[in-house]
């Protein structure tokens, strides 16, 4: 990662799912910050990529050219030994201002995106709704699709069970499952093509997504 380096897995703003290999590498992340990510479609900017376990290392934008230059004048054996003397150490990214905010909220990502089902998040963070951060992960959250919502919380509990391969094999049902359906459509519609940004979700609520309706995603 780099300076420039912005990262987001915003899919449940357009009701899909976290495809490209999401369903192994987000569950995998420390202190729930994959569920976190996965759900409310949050931005990792710069130095908060490398710090989440996103990217393996950082490197300042402005040591770019030389750390350019070095690799392609190292042999390969010599890259692991560039990457390392160019990019800053996990201990260094946490006491970076530009990972402030990140490493402060890690203590409630943890807490509250753990529970089992989407409806426990929200009332975990709804307990904490005074704080600043949790009441933004709500206006996220109520803006998702409900359906998206809770076949990404089902995603990420399997992802975690499954191997690269499996994971893989997993998406390419649960992208045929959503082709079959409206969300992602009327997702599409309302956030990149009409830009009214006012998606009418079927069905509307938490509520009337059942666990029979999630399962259908699965199989």
């Amino acid at each position: 990662a780099t300076d420039n380096t912005m990262f987001a897995m915003p899919e449940t703003a357009i009701g899909f799912f976290c495809d490209v290999g999401g369903s192994y590498f987000l569950p995998r992340l420390k202190r729930n910050l994959g569920t976190y990510l996965a759900l409310t479609g949050s931005r990792l900017v710069g130095p908060e990529v490398a710090l989440a376990g996103i990217a393996t290392h950082y490197v300042r934008s402005e040591c770019l050219l030389d750390f350019e230059k070095e690799l392609l004048s190292s042999p390969y054996t010599e890259i692991e030994n560039i990457l390392n003397r160019f990019s800053i150490s996990s201990s260094k990214l946490q006491e970076m201002p530009e990972t402030k905010a990140l490493w402060e909220r890690l203590d409630a990502i943890e807490r509250c995106f753990g529970h089992e089902s989407v409806e426990e998040i929200i009332e975990s963070l709804e307990k904490d709704s005074s704080l600043e951060f949790a009441s933004l992960c709500l206006k996220l959250l109520r803006k998702m699709s409900p359906t998206s919502l809770k076949v990404v919380r089902r995603q990420m509990k399997e992802g975690a069970k499954r191997d690269f391969t499996q994971c893989f094999e997993m998406e390419l049902l649960m992208c045929e499952r959503f082709m079959e359906r409206d969300d992602f459509f009327e997702g599409v519609r309302a956030l990149l093509v009409d830009k009214d940004k006012s998606p009418k979700w079927n069905p509307p609520t938490l509520q009337e997504v059942s666990e029979k309706d999630v399962s259908e995603f699965f199989k």
